[in-house]
């Protein structure tokens, strides 16, 4: 497998000759190409007009779909732009049209978003069962098959928390839920960009992603895959000229295909830094950034546990590119502002804002250091060094 070129990565990303970005879980450091995209639409669009720039990149805008599916292994009739993970998934979960009486099993590693979305659901008639993890930490494939019954119409998996490494048994799931024949969306927010992802193997009707994250496109940016099949079935909330038909009078119909999930009004320039950021990470062979990126988490957790205040505190049989860790006697906030001080970048996850897992562990806060694959060893070294020092 051929390796990342890590010098090439760190030049097509100025910023981090001058910053250790830890925080690519929340928002990554975007590459050159992706800026270069986004900039020149801009530049055209200041002198041209809105809707003339829109027309004379219809192309190239169009061919942003493809892009995406490309990454993720699906067509590009199967994509929806949007502007965040969590959009595309209240808009996925909203366009299902649940009935009172249905059921819905979750994880503990939902997203804040994605649970009080169910909770909204809850609130219909829909029930929400949280299925229990196993001893290691994911999801037990064993209680989330008894928890199946005639009522259970979606299965909802969060594939990475943003709240610690674990990655979940995505396909392991996707392969119970095509056995019972439910519904299944998985939350990608943290997985597209820093693991390979692909569709046709996980098994998913829906995948909700974000631009900002490991996919390090740019902010206000997201994706909504929907499989061809189920499209005709879904009905968004929301629908304007572009995703429907005005008919009659007093009636209308969604459009085919993809068309139906999206509104027209988008930053047409961040969609296209989207396309980019999708095919700048398939360039790089997404077997060898998921490589890179569980290698770098693993240096940094061991590391840290050589730390004698530090306690790691991701769980999973499977880790990845985020860590999270807490400092006895240490507030956390604190922490972050010194290490940013230092231009060093961490996060700060709550555990208000992670209940389902943080919350039942009785952690109120975690740091999180999530690395990716410009990052480098030196960098995870000066990173440890000064925990040890605070």
């Amino acid at each position: 497998m051929q390796s990342i070129d890590v010098i090439r990565a760190r030049k097509e990303t100025p910023a981090s000759a001058s910053i250790i970005h830890f925080n690519n879980a929340g928002s990554s450091l975007t590459p050159l190409p992706v800026q270069q995209v986004v900039t020149s639409y801009q530049q055209i669009e200041y002198n041209l007009g809105g809707y003339e720039t829109f027309d004379k990149h219809l192309s190239q805008i169009n061919d942003v779909y493809g892009k995406i599916a490309a990454l993720i292994g699906a067509d590009a009739e199967e994509i929806a732009i949007t502007t965040s993970a969590s959009h595309s998934y209240g808009l996925a979960l909203q366009s299902l049209k649940l009935k009172s009486g249905d059921k819905v099993l979750c994880c503990h590693a939902e997203y804040i978003s994605n649970y009080m979305g169910l909770l909204l659901q809850q609130r219909q008639g829909i029930e929400v069962v949280v299925v229990p993890d196993d001893e290691h930490g994911q999801i037990d494939l064993v209680a989330l098959e008894k928890a199946i019954d005639s009522n259970t119409k979606l299965i909802s998996l969060t594939h990475i928390p943003t709240s610690g490494g674990l990655i979940n048994p995505a396909e392991e799931v996707g392969k119970i839920a095509r056995r019972h024949g439910i519904l299944y969306i998985l939350d990608a927010c943290q997985s597209v960009g820093q693991i390979k992802v692909d569709v046709s193997k996980i098994g998913c009707d829906m995948l909700a992603a974000t631009g900002r994250k490991y996919l390090r496109g740019p902010r206000g940016t997201g994706f909504l895959y929907v499989k061809k099949d189920l499209l005709p079935r879904m009905e968004p909330p929301i629908v304007d000229g572009w995703g429907g038909e005005w008919t009659t009078m007093n009636d209308f119909q969604y459009r085919p295909g993809r068309k139906r999930m999206e509104l027209y009004e988008k930053n047409f320039a961040d969609v296209l830094g989207l396309g980019e950021a999708a095919s700048y990470a398939n360039s790089w062979g997404m077997e060898n950034v998921e490589a890179r990126n569980i290698y770098l988490g693993k240096t940094l957790r061991d590391q840290l546990a050589g730390i004698k205040n530090v306690k790691v505190r991701d769980k999973g049989l499977r880790l990845g590119g985020i860590v999270t860790f807490t400092m006895d006697g240490k507030d956390h906030g604190k922490v972050h502002q010194e290490l940013r001080a230092q231009n060093i970048h961490l996060s700060i996850s709550l555990g208000a804002g992670a209940r389902l897992d943080l919350g039942q562990r009785g952690i109120e806060s975690v740091l999180r250091a999530s690395v990716h694959y410009y990052n480098t060893e030196e960098e995870i070294k000066i990173l440890t060094t000064v925990l040890g020092k605070l």
